[in-house]
């Protein structure tokens, strides 16, 4: 979620500002604050700043749903190339 623009006071039903992760399905692992905190399928975890590790916490009822990529929800593995000895596979 942005902060508002300066001189704004935010939307008192919108989730305080920050970086949500939801996940639906497998493990990420969100970084910030030089930690990693693994979000699995059905949690939510919020960093709200850059130098606070994320948290768990339960999913806010008013935080906007974002679809993924197409290409991330097609069935089937798919890996990125990031160099010549490293890469990505993506199930």
């Amino acid at each position: 979620m942005p902060r508002p623009p300066e001189g704004r006071a935010p939307d008192p039903d919108a989730p305080p500002p920050g970086v949500y992760v939801i996940v639906t399905d497998g493990v990420v692992a969100f970084m910030s604050g030089n930690v990693a905190q693994d979000v699995a399928a059905g949690q939510t975890a919020v960093s709200t700043d850059f130098n606070l590790p994320p948290r768990l916490i339960p999913t806010p009822p008013n935080l906007p749903v974002i679809a993924p990529p197409a290409s991330f929800t097609e069935l089937g593995s798919s890996t990125i190339n990031a160099g010549s000895s490293m890469e990505c596979t993506i199930e």
